[in-house]
Parts: structure tokens; C-alpha cells; sequence
């Protein structure tokens, strides 16, 4: 599968290629048990960044790359290599991390990354379960792959360090991209705005809008 990393006045970053599973065969019971993966809420991104703005504090973005190949299965998955691919006739390969596509990978990469950012002295919120927090002023948000980093700026780079000891990760600096919003952090005014302009004009596009 072929796809692209895009910014946020649309540009493209990064082409990327993927060898994805035919998720779709596979059988509850048999392959998969659980497949609900937690996922970020709106209200706990907001406050967030109202409380980053009134303390002052730096905000930075990570994205974890290949993030799901990070993941250990629970059950065993068998795959045919895909075509192309030089192989012994009948031969099939024994997955031991997950692949896209998989049912359960979003589920089992959250749990990778759960235990991982916990390791770190993290405790995970009892509001939202994709917020940890190391103290009032140390605290991370995830989303799928994304991470957002809320610290003083005198512990940013351990944070990413620590973060990246054990998974490969983009630093993508000062988070102005995420979750299809821009992100304006004035630090004179003390304020974050967001805005969703270039997801507009996308839709727009879409529909054959953007010149009426």
C-alpha cells in the first residue's frame, strides 16, 4: 500500500509504502479476540492546550514510525508472502510483530506503547486513558502514532530521548499539525488558537466547491 505524510497547508512530507495483511479473512475466535483501540478525546486535547497556555509551557510532536511492526502479537498469524516476493511454493511466514491491516494491531500497539510510556513514571489519567502525567507541569497525550509532549523546555530533550530509547521516532519540533488542526501557540499573548483551514479547503476540493 502506498500513502502520504501531508502537512498542514497540504504539502506532502513523506511517501511511505506498506506491506499490509487482507485483514478481512481474518475469523473472530481464531485470529483476533479484541480489536478497540482507545483513542484520544476531543475535550482532553482542548484543555490541554488551554492549560499548556496559561502556564507557559512548550508543546512538541513526535510521530512513532512503523509504529504498529513495533507491536507483539498475542495470537499466532500465519501470512502468504505477497506476489513477487521470491518464496518456496507453499510456504508461508509466521508473523511475530503486527502488520496494518491486522484487526488487533491498533489495540496491540497501544498496549506496546502503554507499558512503555508508564516505564517512564507516567500514570495514565482516569478521564482519558490517551493522557499521562508525570506531574502538573510534565504530561503527554497519544494518538494512534502521534504523540504530543506538554514540559518546560528544560525537559523536553530527556523526555524524547526517553521516549525514544526504545521506539524510533520523527521529532517534528513545535507542534503546529495534529489531528487535521493547526496549532498557533502565541507566547506574547499567552494564547493557542486552532483551525482547521486547510481541512476546509480539502472538502471544498472534494465536493468541487473551492471555486464557487
Amino acid at each position: 500500500m502506498f500513502t502520504e505524510k501531508v502537512r498542514s497547508e497540504g504539502e506532502i512530507t513523506r511517501k511511505k509504502v506498506r506491506l499490509v495483511a487482507k485483514g478481512y479473512t481474518e475469523v473472530w475466535g481464531e485470529d483476533y479476540w479484541h480489536t478497540y483501540s482507545l483513542t484520544l478525546g476531543c475535550d482532553t486535547l482542548f484543555s490541554c492546550l488551554m492549560y499548556v497556555a496559561s502556564r507557559d509551557l512548550e508543546i512538541h510532536q513526535l510521530d512513532a514510525v512503523a509504529a504498529y511492526l513495533n507491536s507483539d502479537l498475542t495470537e499466532e498469524i500465519y501470512l502468504s508472502p505477497p506476489e513477487g516476493v521470491p518464496s518456496t511454493p507453499g510456504m508461508v511466514w509466521h508473523l511475530r510483530k503486527a502488520l496494518y491491516s491486522l484487526k488487533q494491531a491498533g489495540l496491540e500497539w497501544y498496549r506496546t506503547l502503554h507499558t512503555h510510556i508508564q516505564s517512564m513514571g507516567y500514570a495514565q489519567s482516569g478521564h482519558d486513558p490517551c493522557l499521562y502525567m508525570l506531574d502538573s507541569e510534565n504530561f503527554i497525550v497519544i494518538y494512534v502514532d502521534d504523540l504530543l509532549l506538554f514540559a518546560p523546555k528544560s525537559r523536553l530533550a530527556q523526555v524524547k530521548a526517553d521516549i525514544a530509547r526504545k521506539y524510533e521516532m520523527h521529532d517534528l519540533g513545535k507542534a503546529h499539525w495534529f489531528l487535521m488542526m493547526e496549532i498557533t501557540h502565541d507566547r506574547v499573548a499567552w494564547t493557542i488558537s486552532i483551525d482547521q483551514h486547510q481541512y476546509i479547503r480539502k472538502i471544498l476540493g472534494h465536493f468541487r466547491l473551492d471555486k464557487v
